[in-house]
């Protein structure tokens, strides 16, 4: 898989765990290496792509969504801010649009809780219990 493979992130990133789960002590070293190997291929991919994309998102905050590059989309959930999808990854731009936080700093540290808590739930390993790849 190459950068330019946009497809689930999130169900490569899942099926390389389960793998990486299913490994007995007899699993032999090379099926190991290989796949933590396609696994730190699939983070650095995805967060190239994340950071290219989020980029573009933040410069363009102040333009009207019918000029910016990324449109915003409207299905998303009215919280914390403009909700974007560019290349299947999902992006939050955190801020108080519809002044449910009292500030923009308490929607973004709302923001960064979620993300906390999503690593949380991942670290919990409670089986069939999936998250979605995050930056």
């Amino acid at each position: 898989n190459t950068i330019t493979d946009f497809s689930d992130w999130s169900e490569r990133f899942r099926k390389l765990v389960l793998t990486l789960g299913s490994f007995e002590s007899n699993t032999k070293m090379q099926l190991r290496k290989q796949t933590n190997i396609k696994l730190i291929h699939l983070a650095k991919d995805f967060l190239h792509s994340a950071t290219i994309y989020a980029k573009i998102i933040i410069s363009e905050k102040f333009l009207d969504d019918d000029k910016k590059t990324i449109k915003p989309i409207s299905n998303a959930g009215q919280a914390g801010g403009q909700k974007f999808l560019a290349r299947n990854i999902f992006f939050k731009f955190c801020y108080d649009d519809q002044n449910l936080y009292e500030s923009d700093e308490f929607a973004a540290k709302t923001g960064g809780h979620e993300l906390r808590g999503l690593m949380q739930y991942y670290n919990c390993m409670i089986p069939n219990l999936y998250v979605p790849m995050m930056a």
